[in-house]
């Protein structure tokens, strides 16, 4: 009623005993958001990402953030304030979707969060929510070891295993130990290492 959370269906509860920290947000009614800029710029280059956001803004920024779209929660004030500015720009999106390095709705809430300055609470930074690959990236990802501490895992790569795991069977642990068996034997590793690799040949020939 007075605070919501919009949560990705692709994202797992990996540690029930850590709730408290989604209940103090929740209390202090401030805007959560996912701080992902260090990852994005690794992956694209801050000039892209720049360019692309004052593209959709038509106005220049001094500096630039990135936030995931997996985890946003706030009062209903700021989802109302997010839907009237993404409306402003959504036809200019859609018009020029093909020329940006992102399309999805973190193109739409980005140019707004940049523009607006919102203080928030990073849910990333207080392990909140991690966003894991089980795929090659163009960015460092942490360790197996450093994700298990995060309340949930979103895994975006992995829609079609999650949708054939029977959750109601499983507790938090039980999913760790199988998906860590799943995504970190080593055939996964040497393939995932050899997928970057051709990426990066690929990418110096074209």
């Amino acid at each position: 009623k007075n605070y919501s959370f919009l949560i990705d269906l692709d994202s797992v509860y990996i540690n029930i005993n850590k709730i408290k920290i989604m209940k103090n947000l929740k209390s202090n009614k401030i805007v959560g958001l996912y701080n992902r800029t260090e990852e994005t710029i690794e992956s694209y280059s801050k000039e892209k990402v720049k360019k692309d956001l004052e593209f959709l803004l038509e106005n220049k920024l001094k500096n630039v953030k990135w936030f995931g779209g997996e985890f946003i929660s706030g009062k209903p004030s700021f989802f109302k304030f997010m839907w009237k500015n993404c409306r402003k720009i959504e036809k200019k999106y859609f018009k020029s979707r093909n020329i940006f390095f992102h399309n999805g709705d973190e193109m739409l809430t980005n140019p707004i969060l940049n523009k607006k300055k919102i203080k928030y609470f990073d849910v990333g930074k207080k392990k909140i929510i991690y966003r894991y690959w089980n795929n090659a990236t163009n960015h460092k990802q942490k360790t197996f070891d450093e994700i298990k501490k995060y309340v949930f895992l979103h895994l975006p790569a992995d829609k079609k295993l999650l949708s054939q795991i029977p959750f109601k069977y499983m507790h938090d642990k039980d999913f760790l130990v199988y998906y860590e068996k799943l995504s970190q034997n080593l055939l996964k590793k040497i393939f995932l290492f050899l997928k970057k690799i051709a990426r990066k040949i690929i990418k110096i020939l074209i």
